[in-house]
């Protein structure tokens, strides 16, 4: 695998808690102090820009705007080369992660969308991968949806109830990040933004009792996940958002000045 990426970060939380809306501020947040921090994706695109092996990609992705380069993006993904070598590299150094992918091919019984929980994490794999070589030293990712809430993905839509050894295994198995932000939110907070913005696609034809069972599923890996994190010495710093946005926000930049500080990748 490629140097890792200076700074890594990830959010964690149940579907609805507002990792995508924290995630942003925070970044927001973070260049506000004169880091260079990036979301995902927009990491991934930097990348590519400095990436010459994409000659015919390099001159569009270098002059288009960054929301018309997610098409540029879509067609990295669909480069099976891409994908198959960045996947292959990161297997090499985390058998833990082979046995992983492997467990959910082999019985897709018990894995919903086992399909798609392979390509995401292909993707997810191939993104790190690229922005690990990449970014530079003083750059800092971070993700939304990363390795560490993947496991929610996976493990939490298994039928039965989740595995917490599965999820240990799991996230000993993915890239450490420096810091995990776990976003606190009650089960009605997160009922509400849920029905405003509308259910994710693997819950919208979902009846009542089973959407209940993932509840508790999801709850289940994320005490798994937090406490595999902890096991690793990975801080992991929990933010509420049950109350006022402009309270979450505050709390948000008090923690991220702790990982600043910590890191050494801002003068906070």
């Amino acid at each position: 695998m490629g140097n890792a990426v200076k700074t890594h970060i990830e959010f964690l939380g149940l579907p609805g808690a507002g990792k995508t809306t924290l995630c942003r501020e925070l970044c927001r947040y973070a260049r506000s102090l004169g880091c260079k921090a990036f979301e995902a994706e927009e990491a991934l695109y930097v990348a590519l820009r400095r990436r010459s092996r994409w000659y015919s990609l390099r001159r569009p992705v270098k002059y288009c705007s960054y929301a018309r380069g997610r098409r540029w993006l879509h067609e990295v993904y669909s480069q099976p080369c891409f994908c198959c070598d960045a996947l292959a590299e990161f297997l090499d150094a985390h058998g833990g992660m082979a046995r992983t992918l492997a467990a959910i091919l082999r019985r897709p019984e018990q894995f919903q969308d086992s399909a798609l929980l392979v390509k995401w994490l292909v993707q997810l794999f191939s993104s790190y991968e690229l922005a690990a070589d990449m970014l530079k030293r003083d750059e800092t990712m971070l993700l939304d949806e990363g390795f560490c809430n993947r496991a929610l993905s996976i493990f939490g839509y298994c039928s039965g109830a989740a595995d917490p050894d599965q999820v240990r295994s799991y996230i000993a198995a993915v890239p450490a990040p420096d810091a995990v932000i776990c976003i606190d939110a009650s089960a009605q907070t997160r009922r509400s933004r849920l029905i405003e913005r509308g259910l994710p696609a693997r819950l919208k034809n979902t009846d009542p009792a089973r959407r209940a069972e993932l509840e508790r599923n999801f709850e289940a890996c994320l005490a798994a996940a937090a406490a595999a994190l902890a096991g690793r010495g990975i801080p992991v710093l929990h933010v509420s958002n049950d109350g006022s946005l402009e309270d979450c926000y505050r709390d948000l930049h008090a923690r991220a000045r702790r990982i600043f500080h910590e890191t050494g990748i801002c003068a906070a």
